[in-house]
C-alpha cells in the first residue's frame, strides 16, 4: 500500500469515528439506573454490589420520596454562586460525608439527623445485619469551592431579590420576602458547613456532648491538679516575699520550672537534683518540639500520634484551633524529650504523609526569655488598685468554671426528692457555690482591704480643687505601693499557676498542658521609678484596656434564646428518632415489613418499631446524641462558619461615547463631567462639532470637488526641474 493511499483511508475513517461517537443510542433504563447508583450512595437495605434478591428493578430506577429520603435533581446554582433555597442535596457534600442518604434540607426543614441510618460510633461501620453504604468521588461542587477560599456564597442583593418578584409586590411584602430570604440562606450555609465538618475531630470537641464532656472533665482534672501543687509549694513558703518583677527573673524561672516538674510527677529528690546538676538529671522541665504550620483539618490526633509514637522520647502532641483562613486546618506542637535527635526526627517526619498531605515540619526553637516586662505604669497605685479588682473577679469567674474550693454535696434521702422537682434547685446551687467560692478560698479572704479608695475630699474642697478633667491632664510622680504589689502579686501568681492566665498579657493560654513548655512565659511589671510622671489619664485609659481585654473571660456563655435556633433549624430529638425507624422500616409485599438492621421481617411496621426501640438501643442513643450535637452547634453565636465575602470594589465605568438627543433633536452632553475630546474634534476635523465659543467649524466640511488622478501624465525628471 502506498502513503497516499495510506493517508486518503486515514482522512476517511477519521470522520466516520467521530460520527459514530454522536450518533450512540440513547441509554435504556437499566443504564440510566446504574448512572443513579454511581450518583447517590444507596438506601438502607441495598448494599454497593446490588439489591436484595428478587428486587432489582426497584434498585435500579430512582426511589420515591420517603421520610428520611430525598432524591431530586442537582440544584442550580444563581447568580453569584449562592446555593438556590429549595433544597440542600447530598451532591454537595464531599465523599467523606456522603456516607448517609439522609439531607441536611433546611429550606424544607424536615431535614434528618445524618446519623439516621449510621449502625455504630460516629465514623465507624455499625453491626452486622445493617446495609453497608458506599462513598463515591464527585466532582467538586461550588459550595466546597467556596469553603476553600474561605467565604460563603455571594448573597442576592435586595435589588437583585426584587428582580426575582412579581412586578406587583408591594414595599412591605418586598421586606419581608427578603427577610426570609436572608434567614433562609443563613440556614442553608449552617446546615452545609456542618454537614461538611461534622465527623472533624475539632468541631466534635467543640459541640458533641460525649467527645467535649470529656475534653472539659479532662480539663477540669488538670486544673485541680494544678491547684494541689500551688498550695503545696505556698505551704513551703515559696512565694513569700516574691515580687513579680523583671528583677527577680532568675527566681521566677526556678518557680516555673518547679511547678512543670510537679506536674510531671517528679519528687522534690529530682527536682533539687535538677538544680544542682541540669545535666546530669534524668528528670528535666526542658523539653525539644517539631512544629507543624499547617495540618490537615481530616488527621486526629490519634493518627498523628500512631505516628509519632514510633520515635523514641516522644511525650505529647498539641493541636490549635483551626485556622478558617487556612481552610480550617490547624497548627500542631510534637513534643520530646530534651535530649533526643529533634532534627533526624523532623527528617523522617518529613517524609512520612498522613493522609496523603505531607506534615512540614520544621524544628520548634526553645524560648528566648520567659520572663517579659510590661509597661512601667503597672506600678502605680491606681493601676494596681484597678488590677486586684479585675484579678479577684477572674479568679472567681474561673474557680467557678472548674467548681474548685467547693465542699461536697451531703445528700439528704429524705429531702432528696423534694429538690428533685425544685424548680429553682440550679439558681440556688449556683448562689451557694458563688458564697463557697468566696469564703473557701484563702486569697480572696481579706482582699477587700485593698480595695477600699481613700481620697481627701474635705482636703480638697477647703482649698479649691480644680476640675476633674484638668486634674487628669496634671502630670504627677507615680505612687508605688510595696503592701498593694504584694497582695496583687499573690493573686497573679494564683492565676498563672492553677488557670493558665497570663495576667499582664491579658490572655489564657488554653492549650498549655499539651504545649512544649506547660510554663512557658510569664509577664511581669518592669522596674518601678518614683520620679517617672504620669497623669491620670493615662492610668484611666491602661484601666480601660485592661477591662475590655479581659470582659471575654469573665461574661459566661450566653447561647441563643430557643426561638433563635428555631429559626436557625432546630432539630427535635422525637423527630429525629421517627425518622430513623422509618428510614430503617421497608415494605416488601403486603403484611411483609423488613427491619434491615437486623434482617428480620414483620407483619405491621408498628412491630419493626417496637424491634428497632427494644433491641437497637445504641443506635437510637446514637440519634440523640447526633441531634444533640446540631443543636449545640446552632445555640453557640460564636459558632464556626465561612465568612461573608468582602464587597468587592466598584468597577470603574467605561467611558460613554454615545449622546444624548435634546427635545429640539439636536446633541447635548451626557450629565456628569465632561469627557476628553479626541485629537480630531480639538483640531476641528469632524463635521458638525461646535466649539465652546459656539464658532462653527466650517473647514471640517467635506470638499465637494473630486480628486484629479495625475498617474497617467507622462513627465521626465528634466520636465519638472
Amino acid at each position: 500500500m502506498s502513503d497516499d493511499e495510506s493517508f486518503t483511508r486515514k482522512r476517511e475513517k477519521f470522520p466516520t469515528e467521530r460520527m459514530g461517537n454522536f450518533s450512540r443510542p440513547p441509554p435504556t433504563i437499566r443504564q440510566e439506573g446504574e448512572k443513579w447508583r454511581d450518583r447517590l450512595p444507596p438506601p438502607v437495605g441495598f448494599t454497593a454490589s446490588g439489591p436484595p434478591a428478587g428486587n432489582r428493578e426497584s434498585y435500579l430506577t430512582p426511589p420515591p420520596v420517603t421520610p428520611g429520603y430525598q432524591v431530586s435533581k442537582r440544584p442550580r446554582m444563581s447568580e453569584g454562586g449562592a446555593m438556590p433555597l429549595e433544597m440542600v442535596s447530598h451532591a454537595h457534600l464531599p465523599a467523606g460525608a456522603r456516607k448517609v442518604p439522609i439531607s441536611h434540607s433546611a429550606a424544607s426543614n424536615q431535614s434528618s439527623t445524618s446519623s439516621a441510618v449510621r449502625k455504630g460510633p460516629i465514623g465507624t461501620a455499625g453491626k452486622t445485619g445493617g446495609a453497608s453504604t458506599s462513598t463515591t468521588t464527585t466532582p467538586m461542587s461550588q459550595h466546597e469551592k467556596q469553603e476553600k477560599e474561605g467565604f460563603q456564597p455571594v448573597m442576592m442583593t435586595f435589588k437583585a431579590f426584587l428582580e426575582t418578584q412579581d412586578d406587583s409586590i408591594t414595599d412591605e411584602e418586598a421586606l419581608t420576602k427578603y427577610a426570609e430570604y436572608k434567614l433562609e440562606f443563613k440556614r442553608q450555609q449552617l446546615n452545609q458547613f456542618f454537614g461538611l465538618h461534622r465527623e472533624r475531630e475539632w468541631l466534635m470537641l467543640k459541640y458533641h456532648p460525649r467527645v467535649s464532656k470529656e475534653v472539659r472533665e479532662e480539663h477540669t482534672k488538670n486544673v485541680q491538679k494544678r491547684l494541689a501543687i500551688f498550695n503545696e509549694m505556698d505551704e513551703h513558703a515559696l512565694f513569700n516575699d516574691l515580687v513579680l518583677s523583671v528583677d527577680n527573673e532568675s527566681k521566677l524561672v526556678e518557680l516555673m520550672d518547679t511547678l512543670v516538674m510537679k506536674i510531671d510527677g517528679a519528687s522534690e529528690q529530682e527536682i533539687q537534683e535538677y538544680f544542682d546538676d541540669p545535666v546530669a538529671c534524668t528528670k528535666s522541665p526542658l523539653t525539644s518540639s517539631i512544629f507543624l504550620r499547617s495540618l490537615d483539618s481530616s488527621v486526629t490526633k490519634a493518627e498523628l500520634n500512631e505516628v509519632c509514637t514510633k520515635f523514641s522520647g516522644f511525650l505529647r502532641i498539641c493541636l490549635s484551633d483551626p485556622v478558617p483562613e487556612r481552610n480550617w486546618s490547624r497548627k500542631a506542637w510534637i513534643t520530646f524529650k530534651r535530649n533526643e535527635k529533634v532534627k533526624e526526627i523532623c527528617f523522617s517526619l518529613n517524609n512520612t504523609p498522613v493522609k496523603g498531605s505531607e506534615l512540614g515540619p520544621v524544628v520548634n526553637k526553645d524560648l528566648s526569655r520567659r520572663a517579659w516586662s510590661v509597661t512601667s505604669i503597672t506600678n502605680d497605685k491606681k493601676v494596681m488598685k484597678h488590677d486586684i479588682s479585675m484579678a479577684t473577679k477572674l479568679i472567681t469567674a474561673m474557680d467557678k468554671k472548674h467548681r474548685l474550693w467547693e465542699p461536697k454535696p451531703k445528700i439528704d434521702s429524705n429531702t432528696a426528692e423534694e429538690e428533685k422537682d425544685d424548680p429553682k434547685k440550679e439558681d440556688k446551687e449556683e448562689e451557694n457555690k458563688m458564697e463557697d467560692i468566696a469564703i473557701k478560698n484563702p486569697l480572696l479572704s481579706n482582699i477587700h482591704d485593698f480595695l477600699v479608695d481613700e481620697i481627701s475630699a474635705e482636703e480638697e474642697e477647703l482649698l479649691g480643687s480644680t476640675s476633674q478633667k484638668d486634674e487628669n491632664e496634671v502630670p504627677r510622680r507615680l505612687d508605688y505601693d510595696q503592701e498593694l504589689a504584694r497582695a496583687l502579686d499573690k493573686l497573679i501568681l494564683y492565676l498563672r499557676f492553677v488557670h493558665s492566665i497570663d495576667f499582664y498579657n491579658r490572655c489564657e493560654y488554653s492549650h498549655e498542658d499539651d504545649m512544649p513548655n506547660k510554663c512557658g512565659i510569664f509577664h511581669v511589671r518592669t522596674c518601678h521609678n518614683s520620679a517617672e510622671a504620669i497623669t491620670d489619664a493615662k492610668v484611666e485609659k491602661y484601666n480601660e484596656e485592661t477591662r475590655q481585654k479581659f470582659d471575654k473571660l469573665l461574661k459566661n456563655k450566653v447561647d441563643l434564646t430557643e426561638e433563635e435556633v428555631q429559626k436557625l433549624g432546630y432539630k427535635s430529638e422525637a423527630d429525629e428518632i421517627e425518622k430513623f425507624v422509618l428510614a430503617n422500616c421497608q415494605e416488601l409485599a403486603k403484611e411483609k415489613w423488613l427491619c434491615p438492621l437486623s434482617g428480620k421481617k414483620f407483619k405491621a411496621p408498628e412491630f419493626v418499631r417496637k424491634h428497632i426501640i427494644n433491641k437497637f438501643q445504641n443506635e437510637v442513643d446514637q440519634v440523640k446524641a447526633e441531634t444533640a450535637y446540631f443543636n449545640a452547634y446552632l445555640r453557640d453565636p460564636n459558632r464556626p462558619e465561612l465568612a461573608v465575602q468582602p464587597a468587592q470594589p466598584a468597577a470603574k465605568a467605561k467611558k460613554d461615547e454615545r449622546k444624548n438627543v435634546g427635545a429640539g433633536g439636536g446633541e447635548e452632553p451626557l450629565p456628569g463631567p465632561p469627557r476628553k475630546r479626541s485629537v480630531k474634534e480639538r483640531l476641528g476635523v469632524m463635521p458638525g462639532i461646535t466649539t465652546s465659543a459656539g464658532i462653527k467649524v466650517t473647514q471640517a466640511v467635506r470638499d465637494p470637488r473630486s480628486i484629479v488622478d495625475y498617474s497617467d501624465i507622462d513627465l521626465s525628471f528634466t520636465d519638472i526641474f
